[in-house]
């Protein structure tokens, strides 16, 4: 990721963060704001079809996105700003369907590693070379910036108020409480 692209994230999560009265993390590993109540947020824009995710995600982000709000606002760049469209908030129950589905998918690449493995095991392979590649099966079984189709938080999430901070405000505040995390 170029440097500017880490900057212009930090500017637009932070506009996002503005506008629906969240306070940014200082730490954004997995958990990229908070509300008054110490809740998780993931915050991310969207000027595609797509919504980025992040670097190597492996079965463990996805445990952490089960536990965690989702704020993503869409729009365009117009001279060098992102000028946001809307603004969607989710529950992790809302994107469980597309988080089952990678998961599923990065298993199943985890068990071909186990059964390669197994085999090697077999055919006289050191254990030394078997734990060396099992260590690296375990941390290269990941994907690389997932994107969630857009039309995933336009069907199934919840849209803010993103012209009006004070109703955003109240309007992710009264999500929050009605559909608490487990």
């Amino acid at each position: 990721m170029a440097r500017e692209d880490i900057v212009q994230d930090n500017r637009r999560e932070t506009q996002i963060a503005r506008i629906v009265g969240l306070k940014p993390s200082e730490k954004r590993a997995g958990r990229d704001a908070t509300d008054l109540h110490s809740n998780s947020f993931e915050l991310k824009s969207a000027t595609k079809k797509g919504v980025t995710t992040a670097r190597d995600v492996g079965v463990q982000t996805i445990s952490k996105w089960r536990k965690t709000y989702w704020v993503v606002a869409t729009g365009l760049i117009k001279a060098g700003k992102f000028k946001i469209d809307s603004i969607y908030v989710a529950h992790p129950d809302d994107l469980e369907p597309w988080f089952a589905q990678l998961e599923k998918t990065l298993l199943e690449e985890e068990r071909v590693c186990d059964k390669v493995l197994k085999a090697a095991a077999k055919a006289g392979a050191a254990k030394d070379d078997i734990l060396f590649v099992r260590k690296k099966c375990e941390r290269g079984i990941t994907r690389n910036n997932p994107k969630i189709p857009l039309r995933r938080f336009q069907d199934h999430c919840f849209k803010l108020d993103h012209t009006n901070s004070k109703a955003a405000q109240k309007q992710l505040a009264e999500f929050v409480r009605n559909h608490p995390l487990n």
